[in-house]
């Protein structure tokens, strides 16, 4: 039945206030911050591992699918994970790790040719690396955890020969002071940390493999 003009349906405005508090909750609400890595500046003893000349290959970046996500992952225990709303990745993980690791092996091998795909090919490549991120988090106190693994060898070798040079390590960090809360830069710096301590870790993995040739 049609209501006559200037009448409100019966419970109507209760709807409507309820619609405006809830879009007035939302416009008043908590903001995000959001975080990127950053480069870990390589060791200042460390000698050029590679010819300036060369070119290394990094294969796509695997991540594990539970940290591929906008917010920043915590550990509750062994079994639960918390997501932090309001603390956010200012972009894809995958593509900020990728990013940095780049950078970090560039200073550290000493060629500024580490790239990825499509700019360059296997078969164009002196040599290739792969890496695969396992476990990449912290917990309520700060605590960080990287899991890793990685392999190295020359531009065109097949994937069962790369297979034999694999590696894998665990790295963690722990503020010496507890973040106070909301404190996610210090912890993100953490973050970023493990990630220098693996491109020293795949640093010397190079070197070996370098030095057994």
């Amino acid at each position: 039945m049609r209501m006559p003009t200037g009448r409100i349906a019966p419970g109507a405005s209760l709807i409507a206030l309820i619609v405006i508090l809830s879009v007035s909750g939302c416009g008043g609400g908590k903001s995000s911050r959001f975080y990127r890595l950053s480069v870990a500046e390589a060791p200042s003893h460390s000698d050029a591992v590679l010819d300036p000349r060369a070119v290394v290959l990094v294969d796509p970046l695997i991540v594990a699918d539970y940290v591929r996500r906008p917010q920043i992952v915590t550990v509750v225990d062994e079994f639960e994970y918390d997501l932090q709303e309001y603390h956010r990745w200012a972009e894809p993980l995958e593509r900020s790790v990728e990013s940095v690791m780049r950078d970090n092996l560039s200073s550290r091998l000493g060629t500024p040719a580490v790239l990825t795909g499509p700019y360059v090919r296997p078969s164009e490549a002196d040599y290739r690396l792969s890496i695969r991120i396992e476990r990449f988090d912290m917990d309520a106190v700060g605590h960080c955890v990287l899991e890793a693994t990685w392999a190295f060898g020359r531009g065109g070798d097949p994937a069962h020969q790369m297979a034999q040079t694999a590696e894998s390590r665990r790295f963690e960090r722990t503020p010496q002071e507890e973040p106070e809360k909301g404190d996610y830069s210090t912890r993100v710096a953490a973050m970023s940390g493990l990630l220098g301590e693996l491109s020293d870790a795949i640093t010397e993995t190079v070197r070996a493999y370098m030095g057994a040739r």
